[in-house]
């Protein structure tokens, strides 16, 4: 887990898969499945990209609740 971008997939390149990822539902599942079964066949970093605050909360000045937060997510 890290906080920071730089160095990621630095020396092998990454596979990068960005949501809020807000309870890891099936669609949430297949999403980070795939990710990491990419990664693998391109030996790259898998590599997950998630939100402080919701998207929609910078764009629109409102989101939808979250299910979990950040500290969970990043767990």
């Amino acid at each position: 887990v890290s906080r920071h971008w730089a160095g990621v997939g630095a020396q092998r390149g990454a596979v990068v898969s960005i949501g809020v990822f807000d309870g890891v539902h099936l669609g949430h599942q297949a999403i980070l499945a795939a990710n990491v079964a990419r990664a693998r066949a391109l030996q790259a970093e898998a590599t997950v990209v998630t939100f402080a605050s919701h998207p929609k909360q910078v764009l629109l000045g409102r989101a939808p609740r979250t299910l979990t937060s950040l500290e969970h997510r990043l767990e």
